[in-house]
């Protein structure tokens, strides 16, 4: 007859109440202090399933009634726990009075491997594989119950190799984890119930902790939070990448950076935080002292960009490679990088009658001049294959264009221009400029250096390539002179009395 015989024998009812449990295995040796258990050993107790080919099994000492003490197995160790998660490892000790547990990978498992089926608050479930070489748990008494409160793990924390997959979503990695696991609601109606808190970390400064997914982006961090529960992902100090399929068939990559980041996984969202950039070619290095929210989508089950949300004061520089020159925009209320349109709108605040605060619109500098305006969107197209480049321009509400070039490019700032108007479109291809003017307003444009005046209903301005002067069209009812309130309105607007 198998061991089991002995194993009630020694143990059977004189465990206390609330560690009972059930042993079998092939073979037992009991030396009045412990049991040696042999070949396809079975363990139940309260905390789940034990199996292993080789336990020894210590009762606690000097108490009136005999309880579980310690447990230490080896050789293709298993255990099932009462919520369903499972936990595989080559050996494994469980000490019943401290309420901790240690796990270790062998020669027969190279890893600890933990495994379950979280469930968020909806009901959703997620599976999560948690291993590494070496496990710590603690074990705890699930609350909340009538009857004896039963044992169960709350708590593990994963060295050396920690790698985890969450739902086949995404793979992380780290030196350090620690898994809280949340008990159970006792209003549940199902008992198998399980989320946690998952939090990651390199244990040195050039240690791992990073988090990729099937669309090969990548997020280095200081430290990685997973609440399995909200489904929601917390960053310190992330640095990462992320790809974006190009309508053409290339791929676009994004590089970002921030204090903190949150990945809300439902949502398809991430919101960065505080001292925040994101840096795209061809569109250039956003960054923001605040915030910046990334909206993704999924499409055949890869995560794609869909928008970049920046919000407050943002700064966007784009390096021209081919005018070898570097643009830069300021925006004060938002900024969206609208992937999906290929355009950029940069928007300034306004107060409750719709009119933006004074010295807070959109604000555009490089080496030949300043514009300021009220909203400016920027279009891009793809040229070349796969490269993304601006097309156009378009600057709304009050323009204003202060131009420091001069004939002779080294001399920048020798010869002024000036202009006004309601709105300014800019094509970077064929270096023309579309000035035009609502209702009853008109074009002014004022060439301080050539002394050239113009009033017009709109204007047109074209620079030809390896030209070093403009050529300048008025359209509509055009005036190559100002009325005296024309004059004061161009020397009001940039102060050209100080100048």
């Amino acid at each position: 007859m198998r061991a089991l015989l002995l194993s009630l024998f020694v143990l059977g009812t004189a465990f206390a109440e609330d560690d009972m449990m059930m042993i079998d295995s092939a073979q037992a040796d009991y030396d009045g202090r412990q049991i040696t258990l042999t070949g396809s050993v079975l363990v139940e107790h309260d905390i789940g399933k034990i199996t292993a080919n080789h336990m020894v099994v210590t009762p606690e000492e000097n108490q009136k009634k005999v309880r579980l003490a310690y447990l230490k197995m080896n050789d293709d160790v298993r255990i099932t726990l009462k919520d369903g998660a499972q936990l595989s490892c080559s050996a494994a000790e469980l000490d019943y009075v401290g309420l901790r547990g240690r796990f270790l990978g062998g020669s027969q498992h190279e890893y600890v491997v933990y495994t379950e089926n979280c469930k968020d608050k909806a009901g959703v479930k997620a599976a999560l594989l948690l291993k590494s070489r070496l496990m710590s748990v603690k074990i705890g008494k699930e609350e909340g119950t009538k009857a004896s409160p039963k044992s169960m793990i709350t708590e593990m924390v994963a060295e050396n190799n920690v790698t985890v997959n969450y739902n086949n979503d995404f793979i992380a990695a780290s030196d350090y984890a620690m898994y809280q696991r949340h008990q159970p609601d006792a209003s549940d109606p199902n008992p198998s119930h399980i989320s946690g808190l998952l939090s990651l970390r390199a244990t040195e400064q050039n240690g791992m902790c990073q988090v990729t997914n099937r669309n090969g982006d990548l997020i280095r961090a200081n430290q990685i939070c997973i609440d399995t529960n909200k489904r929601h992902l917390f960053f310190a100090f992330p640095k990462g990448a992320i790809y974006v399929s190009q309508q053409t068939g290339g791929v676009d990559r994004i590089d970002f950076s921030s204090d903190s980041m949150t990945w809300d996984e439902p949502r398809d969202l991430l919101t960065l935080h505080d001292h925040v950039v994101v840096n795209q070619k061809g569109v250039g290095r956003l960054s923001n002292e605040k915030e910046v929210l990334v909206y993704q989508y999924n499409s055949n089950g890869k995560k794609q960009l869909r928008s970049v949300e920046s919000v407050g004061k943002t700064l966007l520089d784009y390096v021209d490679e081919e005018e070898g020159m570097t643009h830069h925009l300021v925006c004060h209320h938002r900024a969206i990088l609208d992937h999906q349109h290929l355009q950029t709108i940069l928007e300034s605040p306004v107060d409750e009658n719709g009119n933006v605060f004074e010295g807070k619109q959109v604000y555009f500098q490089d080496v030949l001049g300043e514009i300021y305006a009220d909203k400016a969107i920027l279009d891009y197209e793809y040229t070349g294959g796969h490269t993304i480049t601006p097309r156009q321009v378009t600057l709304i509400g009050h323009v204003r264009i202060l131009n420091r070039k001069s004939e002779d490019m080294e001399e920048t700032g020798t010869l002024m221009q000036y202009a006004l108007a309601d709105k300014v479109e800019f094509f970077p291809k064929t270096h023309e400029m579309v000035f035009s003017s609502t209702g009853k307003k008109r074009v002014l444009f004022y060439d301080k250096g050539n002394n050239v005046k113009v009033s017009a209903t709109a204007l047109k301005i074209k620079r030809e390539p390896g030209m070093k002067s403009e050529s300048i069209q008025g359209v509509g009812d055009v005036r190559f002179s100002f009325a005296d309130k024309e004059f004061d309105q161009i020397r009001k607007q940039f102060n050209l009395d100080e100048k």
